[in-house]
């Protein structure tokens, strides 16, 4: 019953890789990007951080991640905060920002990535595909 059920979530996550993939947009911007669909959480969870540094609104985000209701965004901030654990423990001096969550990971040996962590969403397109377009 167990790899029934790990078959069906990996069917489910390519299935939602083939989702997500979308073409840039012709002004260079990330219209694809699972954070494009945070925009609605992020003003209704995190207005007071205002016009606030993008890692006070990561951290934000992440701290609301249960109350977060758009389903991909919630699952790339989960993702996200499951990669960031295991960054914690890989790097412990220098996993403040997504930033250094995905420069970590990347020079992490993947053996050392936490299961979690190398089955999300944020692992597989941003750190996998060496993606860091959205936090240059």
């Amino acid at each position: 019953m167990r790899r029934f059920l790990v078959a069906v979530l990996v069917v489910v996550l390519l299935a939602c890789g083939a989702w997500f993939e979308q073409a840039e947009a012709a002004d260079g911007s990330l219209s694809g990007h699972p954070l494009s669909h945070c925009r609605d959480d992020r003003e209704r969870l995190c207005s007071a951080s205002g016009r606030a540094s993008g890692n006070a609104q990561f951290n934000c985000m992440l701290r609301q991640q249960a109350k977060i209701k758009n389903a991909v965004c919630r699952s790339w901030y989960g993702g996200l905060s499951a990669c960031r654990k295991s960054a914690a423990s890989l790097c412990p001096s220098r996993v403040n920002k997504v930033r250094d969550v995905w420069n970590c990971l990347l020079g992490a040996k993947r053996s050392k990535i936490s299961p979690q962590c190398k089955a999300s969403y944020f692992y597989a397109k941003e750190v996998a595909t060496k993606d860091l377009r959205p936090y240059a």
